[in-house]
């Protein structure tokens, strides 16, 4: 697949390639040394390890444009790579023509393609996707609902605890068990997420 795609390419002007990888380790290399504005991905099976190897792609070089091409995902595993951070989607038997145009729109900055074949499987995984979110927001206590207002607004522990009254200890009680059950790796990941994302009158008694 991969010589097809790269004969696709280099027949469109437009493009070059600058390296086919076949290994996690060599897509890594690749993203560190090379100035590259697209990058496609065959996904197969472990969907796990894809979706940690495209959240690395994404932290470490978050202007690169990763287009998902695949022919097995399920809605679960489709809620998982646009969260990871995809930004396409394509069914495997897209194209040539389709996939250069794709690509195209993608570097005039369209946030996001997909195939036609897959919205239905997308709107699933959106529907999967905010019920996951609703059922670990839902988790919060009262006041790691108010920690986690103060900590999205990118204030310090120290910051946090001024406000609320509480010992910094407290807070950083608070901001580990705010992580762990919104799922996210750090405090950055927290401050990112839209207001509109936590509902302030959904907690649970302390």
């Amino acid at each position: 697949m991969a010589a097809g795609l790269q004969k696709v390419l280099d027949t469109a002007a437009k493009f070059a390639v600058v390296g086919i990888c076949g290994s996690e380790d060599e897509v890594r290399n690749v993203v560190q040394r090379q100035e590259i504005a697209l990058m496609i991905m065959d996904l197969q099976a472990p969907v796990e390890t894809r979706v940690t190897l495209l959240r690395e792609i994404k932290t470490e070089r978050p202007t690169v444009r990763v287009v998902v091409i695949t022919d097995m995902l399920d809605p679960v595993e489709t809620a998982e790579i646009v969260v990871a951070g995809a930004d396409g989607l394509l069914d495997k038997s897209i194209s040539p023509d389709a996939l250069v145009a794709v690509l195209g729109l993608l570097e005039n900055g369209v946030r996001f393609v997909t195939s036609h074949s897959l919205w239905p499987t997308l709107l699933q995984a959106l529907a999967i996707h905010l019920k996951k979110e609703d059922d670990r927001e839902q988790a919060l206590t009262r006041r790691e609902t108010d920690v986690f207002e103060l900590l999205r607004d990118g204030l310090t522990d120290r910051e946090i605890a001024e406000v609320l009254t509480l010992s910094l200890w407290t807070v950083k009680h608070h901001v580990v068990s705010i992580l762990r059950k919104l799922d996210m790796d750090s405090r950055r990941e927290a401050s990112r997420k839209p207001n509109s994302q936590l509902k302030g009158s959904r907690f649970r008694p302390d």
